[in-house]
């Protein structure tokens, strides 16, 4: 990859878990799909990461039934998920992360139910092969190890850094000479930082 690029940023910060930041709590008729909440735009409005869904039963309502979600998953492809809701109380669809929804849909039943978002920092800087030129990050309250990975936030760590703790403490970390080459992509979990902002070939 050449070294004359255009740069871009990314903004990225943990984000907190919410039982209606997807849909909130109401009931609906037949095959109305849902109703959605401003902040499930998501990726902005979620702190630029990925997060997996809550279903909340509202009062007295079995939502036993089968979700359709549409939406953009980690890597910001269109995706088309199916989830079974809760039968009472709630539970978690933990098996793909979403970066937004745009529609939830449903059977024709009636039903009472939030969606939300659980707790997450994890997700992409950039999906696609791409360096890291630089960074500027904002602690947290505790020391943590900020890990960059290629491909996924599980793959092969290309960076890791020390962040000592400091709610107060920013800190310009230096990357030497043409960054680093992330081949299939950047991946990172600010989880424990204030937040972060990535600098990167885009």
């Amino acid at each position: 990859m050449s070294n004359v690029t255009a740069i871009k940023s990314l903004y990225m910060a943990p984000l907190s878990a919410s039982t209606n930041n997807v849909s909130a709590n109401a009931t609906t008729a037949g095959t109305t799909p849902l109703t959605l909440a401003s902040t499930a735009a998501g990726f902005a409005e979620w702190g630029n990461v990925a997060a997996t869904l809550k279903f909340t039963s509202g009062s007295a309502t079995t939502n036993a039934i089968v979700f359709t979600i549409v939406g953009t998953d980690k890597d910001g492809k269109a995706v088309t998920h199916e989830h079974t809701g809760p039968g009472g109380s709630s539970n978690n669809d933990t098996s793909i992360t979403f970066t937004s929804v745009t529609s939830i849909s449903k059977p024709s039943t009636s039903t009472s139910l939030s969606v939300g978002t659980n707790a997450s920092g994890a997700g992409p800087i950039f999906a696609g092969r791409t360096r890291l030129r630089g960074m500027h990050v904002h602690a947290g309250a505790g020391a943590v190890g900020l890990i960059v990975r290629d491909a996924s936030t599980t793959g092969t760590i290309g960076l890791h850094l020390g962040i000592p703790a400091g709610a107060t403490l920013q800190t310009d970390p230096y990357i030497p000479d043409n960054g680093i080459l992330y081949p299939n992509g950047a991946y990172t979990d600010v989880t424990g930082l204030g937040s972060a902002t990535f600098f990167y070939d885009g």
